[in-house]
């Protein structure tokens, strides 16, 4: 093989591999963002719930996907509106 066509394969090479590691690196900063996303939205949930109806009170979800604030003992309080 000749001088230029190793050097072609290794450019080759090199771009694949940074191509690579710019996808992964996108693939995991969503992921990620996804995440934080998430854990925002539920910390949201809890102050709205602790500003409603105290500190005892924690978020969960019904299943149509409304937020209920549910007391320490069980109560649950009326729907919140977001």
């Amino acid at each position: 093989m000749t001088l230029h066509r190793l050097t072609n394969i290794a450019l080759f090479v090199g771009i694949l591999a940074t191509w690579f590691l710019v996808m992964d690196s996108d693939y995991r900063n969503g992921a990620d963002s996804a995440v934080q996303q998430e854990q925002r939205e539920y910390m949201q949930a809890v102050q709205l719930c602790h500003r409603s109806y105290g500190p005892a009170t924690a978020p969960e979800y019904t299943d149509d996907g409304k937020l209920v604030c549910v007391g320490k003992r069980g109560q649950r309080y009326s729907q919140v509106m977001l």
